[in-house]
């Protein structure tokens, strides 16, 4: 069993650092980086079924030609074999797998919240 993962450079490095955590050192973790998205597809139809490909979204290739992120997620779940996770709730409706989906909307409403009461009493609160 093998785990891919593509995305943006920073977040894709900061996953692999939590996965590296909590994977168990006979699965081996793979980032998938610098494609373009003609490569990326040919890959991912490609994979066996016993590979998890967790989606960081990506908005570029190495040619720089952008994408919707959502919309290349529907493009690659329809062609792989292979299961595709996110976490990221707009992605939601893709054809990808969930598990706890991080909302934008509810991140933004906990960080106006903290902003609000630290101008209002110069500190922050322990939750939002």
């Amino acid at each position: 069993m093998q785990i891919i993962r593509l995305g943006e450079p920073l977040l894709t490095n900061t996953v692999h650092q939590e996965f590296s955590e909590i994977v168990p050192p006979s699965i081996n973790i793979k980032i998938y980086k610098d494609f373009t998205f003609e490569e990326l597809k040919d890959t991912i139809s490609e994979l066996p079924k016993t590979t998890a490909i967790f989606f960081i979204p990506v908005t570029k290739d190495r040619n720089d030609t952008t994408v919707i992120p959502k919309n290349l997620l529907s493009e690659l779940t329809q062609i792989s074999g292979a299961p595709i996770y996110t976490i990221w709730g707009t992605l939601t409706g893709t054809g990808c797998v969930g598990g706890e989906m991080l909302s934008a909307q509810k991140t933004s409403q906990g960080l106006l919240a903290g902003l609000q009461t630290y101008l209002e009493t110069d500190s922050f609160d322990t939750s939002y």
